[in-house]
């Protein structure tokens, strides 16, 4: 008897022991990861290395993932250019994300004045911006004085929009009922991912074109820009669609339609690009940005209209502001 007494006390111990919950191991949230390198040029077929670092040390493993695998394929940081293009490669840890936005081969854009490969951050590296379209990412890395002027409504056409709206994106397009906007979603031109930009989209040829634009409506004031400013636009054209040209036009201040058409950007075949003009050069064709303004039908200010010939065209836009470099 003693001898079961003894046995079922072992057993119960080691029932005990086998029903006791392990230890729990401690989470450790992570506070940060960064690249070595914000930006990266690759040719066709070369490679070079990503290096994350994770606050704190060890705190989670790093996934790493690219935008455009077609462009660039990243392993374990090393990342290898396949074709001309731009892609974001990401370096994920917990909840915190990395990017670096990778150039392969002549991408990059050419500017509106033509030329070199370039890197979108820099235009977010200015100061005394006026911002007529950017995503609240790119818009909160902006160290200069900000005026604020982005769209807080949508189209309005015709009469005034509702109370508090400020800008509207404006769309026209005769008799065409199927040109139309909106937004999409992905992959900055700065290298932020999930964020929205704006598009237009062309109806069929009943008209011939597209015309758009944003319409300032409510107290504007351009007074302060003057001829060491410059205007960009940072857009992409999706697809190499023939025949499709864009011109952009500003508005002056003065009331009425007054408006100065300072030529074509170029089609960009899908890739981010950037047009980029001194106002000296808008100036000196006639606009004139003197008067403060109160948008209204009889004093329309675009900043800007653009016109994008041929039906079922595409235009993107990730940016249009005026600023000093």
């Amino acid at each position: 008897m003693k001898q079961n007494k003894i046995f079922i006390m072992l057993m119960a111990g080691l029932c005990l022991f086998a029903c006791k919950e392990p230890n729990t191991p401690e989470v450790i949230n992570v506070e940060s990861v960064t690249l070595d390198q914000s930006t990266m040029q690759l040719t066709v077929g070369a490679s070079a290395t990503l290096v994350a670092t994770v606050t704190p040390k060890n705190a989670a493993i790093v996934e790493w993932s690219t935008s455009n695998p077609s462009v660039a394929v990243v392993v374990n940081g090393q990342v290898t250019g396949i074709s001309d293009g731009v892609a974001v490669v990401a370096a994920a840890a917990g909840s915190k994300v990395a990017t670096c936005v990778v150039s392969v081969g002549n991408a990059g854009g050419q500017g509106g004045q033509g030329g070199t490969t370039t890197s979108y951050e820099q235009y977010l590296e200015g100061s005394d911006y006026y911002v007529f379209l950017m995503d609240d990412k790119a818009l909160s890395r902006i160290k200069g004085t900000v005026h604020d002027y982005r769209i807080n409504g949508e189209y309005a056409s015709p009469g005034n929009p509702g109370p508090g709206v400020t800008c509207t994106m404006d769309i026209w397009n005769g008799d065409v009922t199927d040109a139309n906007f909106g937004t999409c979603k992905g992959a900055s031109a700065f290298g932020d991912l999930d964020v929205e930009w704006m598009y237009w989209k062309s109806g069929s040829l009943a008209w011939g074109n597209i015309c758009g634009g944003i319409r300032q409506w409510g107290e504007c004031d351009f007074t302060g820009v003057t001829e060491d400013y410059d205007f960009v636009i940072i857009y992409r054209t999706p697809r190499r669609l023939a025949g499709t040209s864009v011109s952009v036009r500003l508005f002056s201040t003065t009331g009425g339609e007054h408006a100065v058409n300072s030529g074509m950007i170029s089609q960009s075949h899908g890739e981010w690009d950037v047009a980029e003009w001194s106002m000296a050069e808008w100036f000196a064709d006639g606009l004139d940005w003197s008067q403060t303004i109160i948008g209204s039908q009889s004093n329309v200010v675009y900043t800007p209209a653009l016109v994008v010939e041929g039906g079922g065209r595409e235009l993107e836009i990730c940016a249009i502001f005026c600023y000093k470099k």
